[in-house]
Parts: C-alpha cells; structure tokens; sequence
C-alpha cells in the first residue's frame, strides 16, 4: 500500500493544513492502479546537481549527482533506496585504468544546450541528513552517514570536493595521472631534461 503523504504546509493567506505535494502527486496517490500493492513504486529526486568543470589539464567535464535530502534524521524507506541503488548503477560507469586499478570513467554524451557531445562524469547518489530542518537549524549534517559540517557542505554542493570523500577536493578525482606532457620550466630550467 502507498504510504501516506507526511508533510504538512500551511497556507499564509487562508491558514489551511495541506499537504505539501502537487496536484498531480496528489492525484497519483489517489489512483488505485498506480498503488504499490500493484507492483508500482514512485519517488522524487530532491536535487540533481551539475557543474561544468575544467580539469587542472584542460580537459571539459560535466559532473552530475544526485542528493537525496532527508530532515530531522529520516532516512530513505527501502523502495527509496532500492530505486536509488538501481539509478546509480544505470548512471554509473567504471572501468579500469592503464594499471588496471578500478576507476570512474566519463561517458560521452550529447548536450541540446552546446549542441554538442560533452564529457560526463556521473558522481553517484548521495544521502543528505540534517538533525533539523537544514543547515542553519541543524544540530548535525551527515553526508552518506558521515557528519560534516556547512563549509564541507556547501563544497560538496558546488562540487568543489569529492563525493565520495568530501576531505578531497573533486581535482584531484579529475587529474589526469597519465599525462606525459612537459611540465613548464622552473626559474628557466627544464625540469626534465636529463
């Protein structure tokens, strides 16, 4: 059985309690067919992050995650986390690199607004818990069960820092460890010549 709608909203103008939901969710919850008794599970996506990024070698990315955010400590229910699961290895692509070491690859992928292919990194989904009801209130934030605080927060919501460990910055993830390039010279010296 769909589980019933918990949060609540009051109106500023006429102070009625409503749910805080659309009409078209509202609708959807009304429709028998549409019950998970019937096999059918829906959830929304709290927030998809995207961030053009340009690596330390010139290299363009797009990075994309997915937050899911839960208040006052909630956590996902197990459909919720399933279906996360399931979109996160759809999304996600891993290889391996010149050493065989086991990494996260991009994907090429065609952008209406470039009208172009762009380099996708896709950074998995990602659990946000406050103690209360965000940041400012909150006695504790967790990311992916792992206390953090605002300023690691907000660098993980900039992708500004790795989201899979948020003390990284999302650079370092980005580098390319194989670049044979020269590096510059150093006070006029060719730092590799031999």
């Amino acid at each position: 059985m769909t589980t019933p709608f918990y949060v609540f909203w009051n109106c500023a103008e006429c102070h009625s309690r409503t749910t805080a939901q659309s009409a078209f969710v509202r609708w959807m919850r009304n429709q028998k067919s549409l019950d998970s008794v019937e096999g059918i599970v829906r959830t929304d996506m709290d927030h998809i992050i995207l961030r053009y990024k340009t690596s330390l070698d010139g290299r363009d990315f797009q990075l994309a995650m997915v937050v899911e955010e839960k208040q006052f400590g909630a956590k996902p229910d197990p459909a919720q986390r399933d279906i996360l699961s399931i979109i996160n290895q759809l999304c996600g692509t891993s290889g391996r690199n010149l050493r065989g070491v086991k990494t996260r690859t991009s994907k090429m992928v065609w952008s209406p607004m470039f009208r172009r292919k762009v380099r996708v990194r896709w950074l998995g989904c990602h659990l946000l818990q406050f103690s209360h009801s965000g940041p400012e209130d909150s006695d504790w934030i967790k990311w992916d069960h792992k206390v953090i605080d605002r300023h690691i927060l907000a660098g993980l919501l900039a992708i500004e820092r790795d989201p899979y460990c948020p003390e990284k910055f999302i650079i370092e993830l980005l580098r390319d460890r194989h670049n044979k390039r020269r590096q510059p010279m150093l006070f006029g010296l060719d730092t590799q010549a031999a």
